[in-house]
C-alpha cells in the first residue's frame, strides 16, 4: 500500500469570473475514480494553497497507466451547485516521483476543457508518492475490539466521492460496526466491505486467417478437412474448412476476440485436421504474446501480414514436409478504436485515450436507505443481508453489507465523469449469502421491487450546455464501429465475451464482485428466457399496439359521426389539403412544434424515464425469480422444472395463435396475385384495372375528394355489414389448414383451378382493346397482363401469334376475330 501526494501550491493569471473582475477558484483532482478538492480562495486571481491531497494506490508502479486530472473552478457562494471553469489540465502518472526527496515543483499551463469553454494561467503542482506506515495502536487487528482507554477512531476524508472506501482501507475492522449482527472477521474481510471498482480496458483482437504453408494431413486417402483453432483464455473460435490452392488450405477469414489490459494473455494458434467429427488431428501450432502485437487505432494504419512459423507435432511427423518449416499467414492487430461494449447500455467510448469524448458534467449519487425489504432468509423470523452495486460506465461501486436489517442505512456517495448523456445508470439491490454461511459458493440473490423499496440522490451537474447540445449532432459510437459494423448475432456474442472477461477481472477484487451479480448488472443473459421479462417485453409491444388501435377508434368515431362538430372539422380540414397540398407540410410542423411546447409545459417533475412498474417487478413471485437466476442447464428438481414447462407451453401457446394469425392474413393478402383463388384474383383485378382506368380519366383531387366522403359518409348511408373487398378478403385461401394437418383442397379452389377463365376473359378484353385503337388503354392493358396476370402456356402462346399478325391490323382479319371468340366461348362453357 502506497499514497499518491498531490501539493497544490499556487496558480497565477486566472480567467474573470464576476463583476468585480475576480475570481474564488479551487481545484478538484480526479484520480482513479476519486474526487478531492482544495479550499477556496476568495477573490485571489493568484491564489496559493500549499495543500497536500492524498490518494491510496496498491502499486506505485502501476501508475504509469494512469492519468490525473487537475481542474480549477470558481466557486459560487450564492449557488452552492453551480460553478464556473477556469482551466484544466491532465497528468499522466509516469511523471509522478517515487520519493518526496526526487519530487520537484511543475508548471502546468491551463487549457480549456472543450469547443465551447475558456482556459487561462498556469498551476504549480508537485507529485510523488510514499509508502503507507501505521504508528502505535493504529496498526488494524482481527476482531472488533478496537476501542481501549475511550478512544476513538475517525477519518476524515476531503471531496465527494471515496470517503467510505478510504475509511474501509484504514479501519477495515470496523466496516460493520453499525450492522444488528456479529460476524467473523474473516467473513466481514472478505464480503461485506464496500469498495470501488474499474473495468479492466478491453480491445478487440482482430485475427485475418489467410493461408499455410508446407502442412499437408496426416492421411492422404481422404480430401483433407483442414481448420485454424483460435485460443485466448477461455475464448475458443475457430474457421471454416479450408479451400485448398496449389496445394496449400485458404481461407481468408476473419476472426475477433476480446483482450484485456495488461495484455499479459497469450493467443494459441493451432491447425488441425478434422478426421471423423470426434478426432482431430494437431498439424501445427503457434503462440502469440498480447504485448507484442501492435495497436491500431483507425483504418488509415493498414495491417501487414505476416508469416508465423508453426511447431510441428510429434504425432504428425509424418503428415508435415520434413524439409520445409509449416507455416501461417495472418494478420494481426488490437483495435483501440471501437467502443468495447460489455452491455446493451454502455457509454459509447472507445477505447483509445486520444479518441475519447470531453466529459461534459458530473453525475453524483447518493445512496441512502433501504425500507421494508424481503427477508431472503429463513433464520429467526426472516433476516437480509443487503448491500448495493452501482454500474455507469467503467466504475463500479458496492456498498458495504448492512447484516440482518430490512430498513437498512448506508449513506455512502459516489461521482462520476459524464461523457454522454444518453446513457444508463444501473443500481441493484442485493442479499449476501455469504455472511455466517459455511457455503462458499451460495449464490447472491436481488431483491424484488415489490417487497422494499431504496431511497437515492442524484444530481447531475452541467458545465456547459453548449457542449451538450454540440454532442447531439454526433455521432454516438466511434468511426470505426461505422467503417466496420457487426452483425447483430456477432455483437451480442462479443458482448458476451466482454462481459465475461470483466465479471472475471471483479470476481478477484477485495471485496469481491460474485460472477452472478456482475452478470446481473450487464445483463448477460437478457436472450435467456425469463417469465418477468416476457411480461415486460410483451408490455412493451402492446403499449406501441395500443397507440396504433386509439389512432384507429378514432378514425372509426370519426367516420361515424360520433362527435359531428369534430369530424365537420376534419372533413373541412381534409378538403383544405386535398385542393391546397402546399399547406400539408408546414400544417404538420406547426402541429409537431404545438405539440412538443404543450408537452413540454406538462413534463414530469420527477426523473424522467422511470417507470417502476415497467419491469414487471412487481407481481413477480420467488419461483419466478428463482427461474430467472437458475444456471444452464437447469439442476432444480424434476417437480419444479415440471411445472416451468407447463407455464412455458402456455405461454408459448398464446404466442404461437398470435403467429397464426399473422401468417394467414399475409397469405391471404399473397393470394390476391398468385392465383390460389380464380374468382378472387379476377374481381380484384378488374377493380385495380377499373380504378387505373378512372384515375386516368379524372384528376386526383376530385378522386381524393370522392374517396373522403366515401369514408366520412354520413350513418344513413352505411350498413352494418361488411364491405364487398372485405367479403372477398375473407373468402380468399390461406395455409393454415395444411399446417393443422388438413390436406383436402376446398371445392372452389379445385373446380377454379380445372377452369381457369381469367386469362381468356383478359386476352378478349385485350382484342377488343386493339380493335379500338386506343393506344392508352393498349398499353396500359399490356403492363396489367403482363405483371399481374398469371397466364398458362395456351394463352401466352396465343398472345403472340395474335401480335404476330401483319402489320398488327386484326381487325381487318375477320376470321381470325371469329377464331378467338370461338375458342374464348369454348373453353368457358366446356
Amino acid at each position: 500500500m502506497a499514497k499518491l501526494i498531490i501539493e497544490v501550491l499556487n496558480a497565477r493569471d486566472l480567467l474573470t469570473t464576476d463583476d468585480h473582475g475576480s475570481a474564488s477558484p479551487f481545484v478538484e483532482v480526479d484520480f482513479n475514480g476519486r474526487c478531492l478538492r482544495s479550499q477556496t480562495k476568495t477573490r485571489d486571481l493568484y491564489p496559493s494553497w500549499n495543500e497536500k491531497l492524498i490518494f491510496h494506490v496498491q502499486n506505485p508502479r502501476n501508475l504509469n497507466n494512469s492519468i490525473i486530472q487537475v481542474t480549477l473552478y470558481d466557486d459560487h457562494t450564492s449557488n452552492l451547485h453551480y460553478k464556473d471553469f477556469l482551466g484544466c489540465v491532465q497528468i499522466s502518472g509516469t511523471t509522478v516521483s517515487l520519493s518526496e526527496s526526487k519530487a520537484s515543483v511543475q508548471i502546468y499551463p491551463l487549457c480549456k476543457r472543450g469547443s465551447f469553454s475558456h482556459g487561462r494561467g498556469d498551476v504549480s503542482l508537485k507529485l510523488y508518492t510514499v509508502r503507507a506506515q501505521y504508528y502505535g495502536n493504529q496498526q488494524p487487528r482481527p476482531g472488533l475490539n478496537v476501542f481501549k482507554n475511550n478512544e476513538i477512531m475517525f477519518l476524515c476524508s476531503a471531496g465527494t466521492s471515496g470517503g467510505a472506501a478510504q475509511a474501509n482501507d484504514a479501519f477495515p475492522e470496523l466496516r460493520n460496526s453499525d450492522s444488528n449482527g456479529i460476524v467473523s472477521h474473516q467473513n466481514l474481510k472478505n464480503c461485506t466491505g464496500s469498495g470501488e471498482y474499474i473495468s479492466p480496458t478491453l480491445y478487440y483482437l482482430r485475427v485475418v486467417v489467410l493461408e499455410a504453408q508446407h502442412v499437408s494431413p496426416l492421411y492422404q486417402d481422404r480430401p483433407p478437412d483442414i481448420r485454424v483453432k483460435l485460443q485466448l483464455e477461455n475464448q475458443n473460435r475457430q474457421t471454416r474448412t479450408s479451400k485448398v490452392v496449389d496445394g496449400n488450405p485458404v481461407w481468408n477469414e476473419e476472426i475477433f476476440l476480446v483482450a484485456s489490459e495488461p495484455l499479459d494473455e497469450f493467443l494459441i494458434i493451432n491447425v488441425v485436421d478434422r478426421c471423423t467429427p470426434g478426432k482431430e488431428e494437431l498439424m501445427g501450432r503457434t503462440v502469440l504474446s498480447l504485448s507484442g502485437i501492435s495497436v491500431r487505432s483507425d483504418f488509415e494504419d493498414h495491417l501487414q501480414p505476416r508469416w508465423f512459423n508453426l511447431n510441428k507435432v510429434s504425432s504428425n511427423k509424418q503428415g508435415c514436409n520434413k524439409n520445409k518449416q509449416p507455416r501461417i499467414h495472418l494478420k494481426v492487430c488490437l483495435e483501440s478504436g471501437f467502443h468495447v461494449s460489455d452491455c446493451r447500455h454502455g457509454d459509447f467510448q472507445p477505447t483509445a485515450k486520444h479518441l475519447k469524448k470531453d466529459s461534459i458534467g458530473r453525475l453524483e449519487l447518493a445512496i441512502l436507505r433501504g425500507r421494508s425489504l424481503l427477508p431472503m432468509k429463513i433464520v429467526d423470523g426472516g433476516s437480509t443481508d443487503a448491500y448495493c452495486v452501482v454500474k455507469y460506465r467503467n466504475k463500479w461501486v458496492r456498498t458495504k453489507t448492512i447484516i440482518n436489517n430490512l430498513e437498512p442505512c448506508w449513506n455512502e456517495e459516489y461521482t462520476w465523469e459524464v461523457y454522454d448523456p444518453c446513457t444508463v445508470i444501473g443500481i441493484g439491490v442485493f442479499d449476501n449469502a455469504n455472511v455466517n454461511l459455511s457455503n462458499k459458493k451460495a449464490r447472491d440473490m436481488p431483491i424484488s421491487k415489490n417487497h422494499g423499496e431504496i431511497q437515492v440522490a442524484v444530481r447531475f451537474a452541467v458545465i456547459s450546455w453548449a457542449n451538450v447540445v454540440s454532442l447531439c449532432t454526433k455521432t454516438m459510437l466511434p468511426k470505426m464501429n461505422y467503417l466496420h459494423p457487426f452483425s447483430k448475432n456477432h455483437l451480442d456474442f462479443l458482448s458476451y465475451l466482454a462481459g465475461q472477461k470483466v465479471a472475471a477481472y471483479l470476481s478477484k477484487a477485495d471485496p469481491p464482485l460474485k460472477k452472478e451479480i456482475v452478470e446481473y448488472m450487464l445483463d448477460d443473459l437478457y436472450n435467456m428466457w425469463s417469465p418477468r421479462k416476457q411480461k415486460a417485453q410483451f408490455e412493451r409491444v402492446m403499449s406501441i399496439v395500443l397507440g396504433i388501435t386509439a389512432a384507429y377508434r378514432w378514425f372509426g368515431e370519426i367516420c361515424h359521426w360520433r362527435y359531428p362538430l369534430r369530424t365537420s372539422f376534419i372533413l373541412l380540414l381534409y378538403l383544405v389539403f386535398v385542393w391546397y397540398p402546399k399547406l400539408i407540410l408546414p400544417v404538420f410542423f406547426i402541429s409537431l412544434s404545438m405539440m412538443g411546447m404543450w408537452n413540454y409545459r406538462i413534463r414530469p417533475r420527477n426523473p424522467p424515464l422511470l417507470d417502476a412498474c415497467l419491469s414487471q417487478a412487481e407481481t413477480l413471485d420467488l419461483d419466478a425469480l428463482d427461474e430467472e437466476f437458475d444456471s444452464y442447464p437447469t439442476f432444480r428438481p424434476i417437480d419444479v422444472v415440471k411445472r416451468r414447462y407447463d407455464r412455458f407451453r402456455f405461454i408459448a401457446g398464446r404466442f404461437q395463435t398470435m403467429a397464426t394469425d399473422v401468417a394467414t392474413v399475409g397469405e391471404k393478402l399473397c393470394a390476391i396475385q398468385d392465383g390460389k383463388d380464380s374468382r378472387a384474383t379476377l374481381i380484384f383485378t378488374l377493380i385495380a384495372f377499373l380504378c387505373v382506368v378512372f384515375i386516368f380519366m379524372a384528376s386526383f383531387k376530385v378522386v381524393a375528394t370522392l374517396i373522403g366522403f366515401y369514408l366520412i359518409r354520413p350513418a344513413r348511408l352505411r350498413s352494418k355489414q361488411p364491405c364487398l373487398l372485405l367479403n372477398l378478403f375473407n373468402r380468399l385461401p390461406s395455409n393454415m389448414d395444411l399446417t393443422n394437418g388438413d390436406v383436402n383442397e376446398s371445392l372452389g379452389f379445385y373446380f377454379l383451378r380445372r377452369v381457369s377463365w381469367t386469362e381468356d376473359l383478359l386476352f378478349f378484353l385485350f382484342v377488343w382493346v386493339r380493335m379500338e385503337r386506343n393506344g392508352l388503354v393498349l398499353v396500359l392493358s399490356l403492363l396489367f397482363m403482363i405483371v399481374l396476370c398469371p397466364f398458362d402456356a395456351f394463352s401466352s402462346r396465343k398472345l403472340v401469334e395474335v401480335l404476330d399478325q401483319n402489320d398488327g391490323s386484326i381487325s381487318n382479319q375477320v376470321g381470325d376475330l371469329a377464331l378467338v371468340y370461338a375458342i374464348f366461348i369454348a373453353r368457358y362453357v366446356f
